[in-house]
């Protein structure tokens, strides 16, 4: 996963759930102090407004705050749960 610059991070395409994918990425090592960041970076995401954010909203917020450069890319991966989740704009679970 190529990086352009220290501040690009690089997510796979998909699964933003109305943020960005933050299970799975890849980052220079500027970018990736910033992506590993999230617990302390909770009171400076309040103070912004933010509020009542899902896990992805709150990443794409972090990376936003900071500076960090957002690039897609098609990569194969995959995640087992046993959780059920309603896919991205809709309403149902499935």
């Amino acid at each position: 996963m190529p990086q352009d610059t220290p501040l690009t991070y690089t997510i796979p395409s998909g699964s933003d759930w109305w943020g960005l994918n933050d299970r799975f990425g890849a980052g220079g090592r500027e970018a990736s102090a910033v992506a590993l960041r999230r617990l302390s970076a909770l009171d400076e995401m309040v103070a912004a407004g933010y509020s009542q954010l899902y896990s992805e909203q709150a990443f794409k917020a972090q990376l936003d705050m900071k500076g960090v450069r957002v690039e897609r890319q098609n990569v194969s991966f995959c995640i087992l749960t046993r959780r059920l989740y309603p896919l991205e704009g809709d309403s149902v679970s499935r």
